[in-house]
């Protein structure tokens, strides 16, 4: 998880600049989905976030999408 989050230092790929993205894509129907034609996208491990908290991130955005608010 430390990788996910951005905050062990040094790229990915070594000697390449690169870095995990991990994103949440929501999908207007389960067709959309079948196509990859995401309704929205959201990454949850931003580079530099100053909450890298990844798990606290998600259970926010999970009670956001919830609650209607996107």
């Amino acid at each position: 998880m430390v990788v996910l989050d951005n905050t062990s230092g040094g790229f990915a790929q070594p000697g390449t600049p690169s870095d995990f993205a991990l994103y949440l894509q929501t999908y207007t129907d389960e067709s959309a989905m079948g196509v990859n034609s995401a309704d929205a996208v959201m990454r949850l491990n931003p580079v530099n976030s100053p909450v890298p908290d990844l798990h606290d991130q998600l259970l926010d955005l999970i009670g956001k999408v919830e609650n209607g608010v996107t």
